[in-house]
């Protein structure tokens, strides 16, 4: 509702034209949860230095939304905001800033909950799944949606009082780093034209994607994880 800070909520029961973040398709078949949600970052009271976090912290929502209505689900945040269910993407989001002069960001999430892909194509198969390919009975599209707005109502409060309480900042951080996928594995991130290869330490409290390599270890906000494996020494 308005008075939440939520100004619109839009969603699509068909997608031709779907897209994620760097313009990817975006591939999407009956079944899927697409929506998009119009917040009023000054209604929220959250300051556009912390706009960076709304990324993560959309992210970490819906992997907390998922795990409610699905508790037996291997739910997890890939940094900076795709979910993943066994190791296989199954939500991506895409977080624009509409040109108003108003404080308005725009979260665009696309779950895939009844839309199997068991007949994707098979470049597809070997990256994403669905919730139903887990469960015999994955939740509704309804259960879902309504799951998943609950949360970011929660976790966005959490973020509109991380800049005056440290225990509101720690607890947005552990969760965070809580639902991590990429933490102690092995990554190569696409950086401003280069490729970042190095052992992921986590997230900092920032949201910043920690990298550590035998010349130390880096802060990044921005970039692509163009893959990840399981750390070996």
């Amino acid at each position: 509702s308005s008075e939440h800070g939520i100004l619109a909520l839009l969603v699509a029961h068909r997608q031709t034209a779907g897209r994620g973040r760097r313009h990817r398709e975006w591939w999407s078949t009956p079944g899927a949860l697409m929506f998009s949600v119009l917040i009023d970052m000054d209604q929220r009271q959250i300051p556009r230095n912390v706009w960076p976090q709304a990324s993560l912290t959309t992210g970490m929502a819906v992997t907390r939304a998922l795990r409610q209505v699905d508790p037996q689900g291997n739910f997890q945040l890939k940094w900076p905001n795709d979910v993943y269910l066994s190791e296989k993407k199954v939500c991506g989001i895409l977080i624009e800033a509409p040109p108003t002069p108003h404080a308005r960001l725009v979260l665009g999430i696309g779950i895939n909950v009844a839309n199997s892909f068991q007949h994707a194509p098979p470049e597809l198969l070997e990256l994403a799944t669905a919730m139903v390919d887990h469960s015999h009975k994955p939740p509704s599209l309804d259960v879902v949606l309504a799951a998943v707005l609950a949360e970011i109502d929660s976790q966005f409060i959490l973020l509109s009082q991380t800049q005056d309480d440290a225990t509101a900042a720690a607890l947005l951080w552990q969760r965070w780093q809580e639902w991590c996928l990429l933490e102690n594995r092995t990554v190569t991130l696409a950086h401003e034209g280069r490729e970042i290869h190095g052992r992921c330490d986590g997230i900092d409290r920032d949201g910043a994607l920690l990298i550590s390599s035998p010349t130390g270890t880096e802060r990044y906000f921005a970039g692509s994880i163009v893959n990840f494996s399981d750390y070996v020494e």
